[in-house]
Parts: structure tokens; sequence; C-alpha cells
């Protein structure tokens, strides 16, 4: 093993999340077809020099005895280590896209062991001297999106050297091991920790989950997903960036609140979380490949006057974008402030993607090939843990991919969420619509009794029923009883405590590691953060 090393912020964060759901799937794939004469010693020749010059993709990754991940590059390939070359006898095109389908597939199931593997598989399929199908899959913990992207345009302009007869000239690199070292030194110096600061301000008054006013999902639905489309073409299309411009703000910008209007039409929560990927690095580091991508949250008030959400959507997206250096230490402190503020709870998480559009840059083109996005695209399960927004805009189309966890919104449910979305898209300024209202009446004809926390300025931000949470906690083994009640916090807002009167001896953790597991039954139940153990007779 060479030198070890630390991981980036955003190869932790993912890293962390691995760990909480081993079998998680963030795919980062290419599948291009080529067509024309394509050299394949020119191609693979590039292709090395893409992987010697981008260290990210040599990277190997295991945990250390005490529990920390660490990183080192590794050498260069050669060979079928490198690159997958087969000829593929098919009896037309047809059947040749379908056997690159399922070796794609094939691929994307696979784990990966960072501690034995190359972060990479590459594949170049032969159907003919005219048409090749280049597939190839990336760990997460490696490279993001940009740094795929930064690949693509790398490789495609090495060969097109070579094709011309010269040495390709890409500049030199910067090396992704001197970054991280860099950021290191960087974060040692550096005195001042508001960055770090704001997020942990943040965690103590974000919502922790979001909440529907009713049960919009199957409570057959597990963790399965569904997956609902909408795209606006010509007129469609033209009025909705028309609607962005007026307002002062992009098309995406114009879509995420529109996002946020909809999501506060089925919530009583004052307060939505909506977490967007941040690309972290600087711009001596825009050429680099590797992870450097970090889920960071938005957090949009319901509004109350025209405009407001909209002009939210433009100051937050700042904040974040100005805040987005935080140390991996901080990513511990802020899930242990949000946990002890509000208490754990089964997570449904709320998130936007801004994709970039289908069409590969004329500048990654050859003069003998012609490099297209393939119609080799993957048919793989969708995953979320709540409702996740994919935006993908073109010249002539935007399109939005919406994936529902089915126990948070059934088919029925997120057919009607869609609905409202694009709705939405037309007039942001909804405060508390008809629906909202017969859904929030609805609800408080049963005998739940629920209630709230709050934040320091009188918001709602988690909602939970007492006597449920009593119950479960008065079940668990060694316990006689329990009482819940809501008190003030120290910030201003309140708070959610238990005592409970159990056994010598009893573990707090235990407790809630018990009553979680409890949570698939109950699946809107909090675990208060303040629970008191009062020894006594069971």
């Amino acid at each position: 093993m060479s030198r070890t090393f630390p991981l980036t912020e955003g190869q932790y964060n993912h890293w962390s999340g691995l760990r909480k759901n081993p079998g998680s799937r963030n795919p980062v794939y290419i599948q291009h077809r080529i067509s024309g004469e394509l050299d394949v010693t020119r191609f693979i020749t590039a292709l090395k020099g893409c992987v010697t010059d981008h260290e990210a993709l040599r990277l190997g990754i295991a945990t250390t005895a005490d529990g920390e991940p660490v990183q080192w590059v590794g050498e260069v390939p050669e060979g079928t280590d490198l690159i997958d070359c087969r000829q593929v006898e098919s009896k037309n095109e047809e059947q040749f896209g379908r056997y690159a389908r399922n070796v794609l597939m094939a691929d994307l199931r696979k784990d990966w062991q960072l501690a034995e593997e190359l972060p990479f598989r590459f594949r170049l399929l032969r159907y003919s001297e005219s048409v090749h199908a280049l597939l190839a899959t990336f760990s997460h913990l490696a490279v993001d999106g940009t740094g795929r992207a930064l690949f693509v345009r790398d490789l495609w302009r090495r060969y097109r050297e070579l094709e011309a007869g010269n040495e390709p000239v890409v500049g030199v690199p910067v090396r992704f091991e001197s970054v991280v070292q860099e950021r290191l030194r960087a974060a040692r110096e550096r005195s001042d920790s508001s960055r770090d600061s704001f997020w942990e301000s943040r965690a103590a008054t974000a919502p922790p989950t979001f909440q529907a006013i009713e049960r919009m999902g199957s409570r057959d639905g597990g963790q399965s997903c569904v997956v609902k489309r909408s795209n606006w073409r010509e007129a469609d299309l033209a009025a909705l960036r028309d609607r962005s411009r007026a307002a002062g703000v992009t098309e995406f910008q114009w879509i995420l609140a529109a996002f946020a209007a909809a999501l506060f039409e089925f919530t009583d929560q004052d307060l939505v979380k909506i977490s967007i990927p941040v690309d972290t690095r600087r711009w001596a580091e825009r050429g680099v490949v590797g992870m450097f991508m970090v889920p960071l949250p938005v957090v949009l008030e319901r509004p109350t006057e025209p405009g407001d959400l909209v002009r939210q959507v433009k100051r937050e997206l700042l904040a974040v974008v100005a805040h987005r250096d935080l140390s991996v230490e901080a990513f511990t402190a802020i899930r242990r402030i949000s946990r002890e503020r509000w208490g754990a709870h089964r997570a449904c998480g709320i998130s936007i993607n801004h994709l970039g559009g289908r069409q590969i840059e004329e500048e990654l083109l050859t003069p003998s090939v012609v490099v297209q996005t393939g119609p080799y695209w993957p048919d793989f399960a969708h995953e979320t843990d709540g409702v996740s927004l994919q935006v993908r805009c073109d010249q002539d189309e935007t399109a939005l991919r919406l994936v529902f966890l089915e126990s948070v919104f059934s088919d029925a449910g997120s057919k009607e969420f869609l609905d409202i979305l694009r709705a939405r898209t037309h007039d942001v300024d909804v405060f508390r619509s008809k629906r909202q209202e017969e859904s929030h009446s609805t609800s408080c004809e049963d005998d739940r009794r629920v209630e709230s926390l709050k934040d320091y300025s009188g918001r709602s931000v988690i909602s939970f029923d007492i006597a449920e949470i009593a119950a479960g906690l008065a079940g668990m083994p060694g316990v006689a009883a329990a009482d819940v009640e809501v008190g003030n916090h120290r910030d201003g807002g309140t708070a959610l405590r238990a005592t409970v009167r159990a056994a010598v001896g009893t573990d707090i953790d235990d407790l809630r590691a018990r009553l979680r597991a409890a949570e698939p039954d109950t699946p809107d139940l909090v675990i208060p953060g303040d629970v008191v153990v009062v020894c006594g007779p069971t």
C-alpha cells in the first residue's frame, strides 16, 4: 500500500452514507455509441493517459483499525486491468444494444471493493468496424458527476490529438492527492470557524425530516419507489423560461421554488429542507477528477407574501455556496446536534439535482468518429429515502424525473404531487391550498394527540403523537412506565423530553435503538433526544 491520506469532504459524506445503507447505489457511468473508424490502439493510449494523469481513477480506499477511512493512489494498470475489449457476435445492432445494456447493468450491480480493485470498469465492445460501444462505471467514492464530465472531455481530446499525429497537450494536471493535502493544510491554518458554525447553527433549526399532512404512502410500499416524469417543450418551455426571467431567477431556481411550494401543500411544517449537491471544487481545482460533491441543505420557510419564496431561493442558494467548505468534523457535529435538538426519527429526505444537457460538446468529437450518448440506458431500480427530483435543462427541452419512496407517496399520491408541481411552475405564490385545508381538517378528526416542536421563532419544525411515543417506550423490556412531554428549550423554542421508570442498569442508547427498530410499524415515531431513566421497581 502506498502512503495514505484522508478523504475529501464529499468522499467522507458518501462513505458515511454507505456505512448506514451498504446496499445503496449511486451509479456514475458512461454509455457511448461510437460510429466511424475507431483506432483502438490510439483509444487505449488516450485512456491510459487519462488514468495516469487523474489520480482519482487509481484510488484505493480502506478502513483502518480505529474505523476511519483512508485512501492511497495506486499504480497505472496495464492490459485487461485497464480495459476489457471484446468482439460481440450479434445478428443486428439491436441485439448488440441489448447485450451492451446487460453488460452495463451487470457492472452497475457489482459492489466496489476499493481495498482490492480500482474505482473504474472500462469496456469497449465492437459490433463492427464502424460501430463500438464504450461502457464505463465508476465508484462514486472516487468520481462525482463533474469528474465524469472532465474524464469524458479529456479522453476524447487526447484521442483527437493522437489521431492528428500529435502528443496530447492537456496541461500539467493538478494532482488529486495534492488537492486533498492542501485542503487539510488550509483547514488547519484557518482560524475562522464561521463556515462550520453556520452549519451547526442551521442543524439546530432545520427540520430533520419531511412529514406529510396525511398518509400519502402505501403501507405495503417498503423501500420500493414510484417514478414520475414530465417535460416542457416548444410553447410550454418558452412560457416557463419567460416566467423565470420575469422573476429574475434561472430556470432551475424557478423550478426549485415551485418544488418547495408543492411540498408546502403536503405538510404542516413551516420549514422544508431540500438537499442539493454542491461542487466544492475551487477555481484552481476545476479540472481535477475526484469526488468533491457534497449534498447541502437549502432551508425554505412557508411564504407569507407574493415573491417571498423566490427571494428565499436566491438568498439560500447564495448562502449555501458561500459556506460550502465545511470540515469532515462538521458533518459529524451537524448530525449529532440535529439528533439532540429534534430527536431521532425515520428519515424522509427531499432532494433536487440539476443535471447538465444530454449533448456531448462538439470539441470532444474527432474527424473520424462520432461519439453520442448511446441507446444502452441501464434499467436499474431507482432509490430515494423520500422524494428526489432531477431537473435536466436542454436547449429544446426541460425534463423532470421525480422518484418517490412508495411508503411516503403512493402511485396516486405521487401523481397528485406532480400535478401540483406543474401548477406551481405557473404560480409559486400559493400559501395554503384548498386540498391542504381539507386534508388538515380531516387529520384533526382522529384521536391522535399530535403536537409540534417549535424553533426559536415559533415555526413548526416536526410533529409527533405523544401517546405513541410514551406507549413505545413503555413497551420496551424492563420499562415499567414512561412519561413524555414538550418543554422549553434553551434556544427559545420547544423540545421533547421523556422520563422512563426502568430497572437498574437500563441503558438509554439501548432503549433508543429498540424504539427505532419499531419504526416500520410507526413511521411517524420521533425518539426524544432527551431521555432520563429513573430506576425503580418494574
